[in-house]
């Protein structure tokens, strides 16, 4: 069987690295959010 878990080559992303961290959190945060505001939302249209 192949091994599902070998470990991946190592890539230079001294520039990618924080950028992408950066659209994980922001792209996180829309996701955890979202359901937030809609509740708030509609906690304070009753």
């Amino acid at each position: 069987m192949p091994q599902l878990s070998a470990p991946r080559p190592a890539e230079p992303r001294q520039v990618a690295g924080p950028l992408e961290r950066l659209l994980v959190g922001v792209g996180c945060l829309m996701v955890i959010g979202a359901p937030l505001i809609a509740l708030a939302s509609c906690a304070v249209g009753r």
